[in-house]
């Protein structure tokens, strides 16, 4: 029987090894994600912010035009030209360009909650054979009525669809 020289077992055991403290470099997965989420969304968010003012500028290019058209007292036809342009800008131009007479009074009211210049006759007569007669408060109040309404309108039609 061999003898032993050592009697304890836990004398050729080394040194307990600490671990080494986790590195913040590279980031895990989540974070890279989370990362991509938030910038995509201040990305968005920007977005939506240029086009809403882009909106609002010109909203205020329309009502500041039409307040230029009152104090000019200009003719049926130019607020009529002044409508179309508006529409244009909203609608896409293949739907809205090739409208006249009574296809662009109904393209009007369609998109209005009342009756525009005094219905779609007089409109009509206006329109077509008083070129230099100057508009009337009344047409004035239609006109930005019309405008007032239309992105609401345009909206709940959109969603009706």
């Amino acid at each position: 029987m061999p003898t032993l020289t050592n009697a304890d077992p836990l004398a050729n055991l080394a040194d307990i090894i600490n671990p080494s403290k986790p590195n913040i470099w590279p980031p895990a997965p989540i974070y890279w994600v989370i990362l991509i989420v938030v910038l995509l969304l201040f990305f968005l968010f920007f977005l939506y912010l240029k086009k809403h003012k882009k909106n609002r500028e010109y909203d205020n290019a329309m009502r500041q035009q039409l307040q230029k058209m009152i104090r000019q007292e200009t003719n049926f036809i130019q607020l009529n030209q002044f409508l179309k342009s508006i529409a244009l800008h909203y609608f896409p131009r293949h739907q809205v360009a090739s409208l006249h007479g009574k296809s662009w009074f109904d393209f009007l009211t369609m998109y209005s909650q009342k009756n525009l210049f005094g219905g779609q006759q007089l409109f009509l007569q206006r329109l077509y054979q008083n070129t230099h007669r100057c508009c009337t408060a009344e047409d004035f109040n239609d006109a930005k009525t019309w405008v007032a309404g239309l992105k609401k309108e345009i909206k709940k039609r959109t969603k009706n669809v």
